[in-house]
């Protein structure tokens, strides 16, 4: 590493709390220039919306636009959009987020939904003086601020899903109690559309029945544009413009070397993908936590999937390793989630699955986990549903791992035994058929950190799992209710070796009964 070239490299340049735009510009902090396609976006769209993950970078995208249209060109020097625009016009800008809303019950949103708009008629500089709805005082806020300014006004909501996406799981009576709320609110929008230059909503899901989307007809949802596939995120192209010195000192404090580096943040980070085509993008949180604590960790799940979602999908006995490869129609990947319908589309729109392909011949997408900081936080979360907290001990990550990697099967399937045994039988149903059994400990595995897969295809058949390790490869076959040795003839008669007969590692043929009435592994035969 040049010292001199990156000795500016700080933990005080990433805004990794909730700066904004103007916050960032002003402290000098690192900004990855995004406004040739605000610059786009704004002079070609009125009403606008973006669907991204959490924590992906809507809210600074949303402070950007605001610091735009308030003609802060000061905040914007040296940016792509300083060359581009040359009126720099001021309008007044309503700004609500409702990212951190409290929505315990209905008069928490209607008071957080009245703060918002008072606190945008004080920096506009009018006075509300309707009633107590808050739809009324935002009806009033555009009409007054329009006139005010004789110039119509640039509306932005962020997270205008969250208190909806926060209830959905847990209280389908204030679900719909807050949906009936934000509709009225919403629809300010479409009934004074005269007095408005720009409106943007972000958010993760489209509930049609908000309204939002059903009133405004002109509505632009460009979640799936290529020309904004990059719009939120960081390109591999920015990622060498923006953080090369930053690579090399985090490559330095972890003996690493750069290329090491570079390609664990690739697959830790990298891989989303909102588009047809158009480069892939990395999470920004992560990395700029990753370059700020100097260490690669799964920094995305400390604002990440709810467990009420992960103990739904638990309790339905879904393949989690099934969505790897799944094909989608646009409609499947962003319509509207109820809980007990397909979670894909919560799963898409939340960052949990991405683009992996498009077929312009069918119109259909292929979805996977984006990376390896979601596959395993997934399977982490699971195993947080799935193995109580007191039996966590018996069975972890270390100890699994250590008897995988050194080539102990033995004990191998017997901390895979502790762990069905710790299972969560309280939440969850104990399994009754060898694919539910397949499911169930490949979730377990998966949280263990280790390489598995489940039903892997031969020529002759199916293997229920394959565990490898870069000296061993482990053939699991299950019986229920039956004999071990049943199952391992099963892997001798199907030859489900012979797929690795290639292969230098040692193979281990393992196989196990399940005991439903037991619940745990009554025996198991190794060769």
């Amino acid at each position: 590493m040049e010292e001199n070239k990156c000795k500016h490299i700080t933990p005080a340049r990433y805004p990794v709390g909730d700066a904004t735009f103007a916050d960032i510009r002003r402290q000098g902090k690192v900004y990855v220039d995004k406004t040739e396609m605000i610059y786009s976006l704004v002079k070609s769209s009125k009403y606008v919306f973006l669907s991204r993950p959490r924590r992906f970078g809507k809210s600074l995208l949303l402070s950007t636009l605001k610091a735009y249209f308030e003609g802060r060109r000061e905040l914007f020097t040296d940016l792509a959009i300083d060359r581009l625009e040359s009126d720099w016009e001021r309008y007044p800008v309503i700004h609500i987020s409702l990212a951190v809303s409290a929505n315990q019950n209905i008069e928490q949103l209607r008071a957080k939904l009245i703060e918002q708009v008072r606190d945008n008629a004080v920096s506009l500089g009018v006075q509300v003086y309707t009633s107590a709805e808050p739809y009324s005082q935002f009806y009033e806020l555009i009409v007054l601020a329009a006139n005010k300014y004789a110039r119509n006004v640039v509306v932005l909501i962020d997270e205008y899903d969250k208190p909806l996406l926060d209830t959905m799981h847990s209280d389908r009576e204030l679900y719909e109690a807050i949906r009936d709320e934000l509709r009225p609110f919403y629809t300010c929008l479409k009934d004074r559309g005269e007095y408005i230059r720009f409106a943007m909503l972000t958010g993760i899901s489209k509930f049609s029945q908000v309204n939002v989307f059903s009133g405004l007809n002109n509505l632009t949802d460009i979640s799936l544009t290529p020309e904004y596939n990059t719009l939120c995120g960081i390109s591999q192209q920015e990622m060498d413009k923006y953080f090369a010195c930053d690579m090399e000192v985090f490559a330095h404090n972890n003996n690493m070397t750069v290329d090491v580096a570079r390609q664990q943040f690739k697959e830790l980070y990298d891989g989303y993908h909102f588009a047809k085509i158009g480069d892939w993008v990395y999470n920004p949180y992560s990395v700029l936590k990753a370059f700020w604590h100097s260490e690669f960790g799964l920094y995305w799940f400390e604002s990440g999937l709810s467990l009420y979602m992960v103990k739904e999908l638990a309790e339905r006995n879904i393949d989690f390793e099934a969505f790897e490869g799944i094909k989608a129609s646009t409609q499947q990947m962003m319509g509207s989630y109820v809980p007990g319908s397909d979670p894909l589309p919560l799963l898409y729109q939340s960052g949990y699955l991405t683009i992996k392909d498009y077929d312009s011949e069918s119109w259909m997408y292929t979805l996977g986990y984006p990376n390896r900081e979601v596959s395993s936080g997934v399977f982490d979360e699971l195993l947080k549903v799935i193995v109580p907290r007191e039996d966590a001990t018996r069975f972890n990550a270390t100890s699994v791992r250590a008897k995988a990697i050194e080539g102990n099967p033995d004990g191998l399937m017997e901390l895979l035994n502790i762990g069905l045994q710790s299972y969560n039988y309280e939440q969850l149903d104990a399994p009754r058929t060898e694919k539910h059994m397949v499911i169930m400990l490949h979730a377990l595995c998966m949280a263990m950190g280790l390489n598995v897969d489940g039903e892997v295809h031969t020529a002759r058949g199916r293997i229920d799992m394959v565990i490898q390790t870069k000296r061993f490869i482990y053939l699991i076959e299950f019986k229920i209710n039956s004999y071990p040795r049943r199952a391992l003839l099963q892997i001798d008669k199907l030859g489900y070796a012979e797929r690795f007969e290639g292969d230098s590692r040692r193979v281990f043929k393992i196989g196990a009964n399940y005991s439903t009435t037991k619940r745990k592994l009554t025996g198991w035969l190794i060769e």
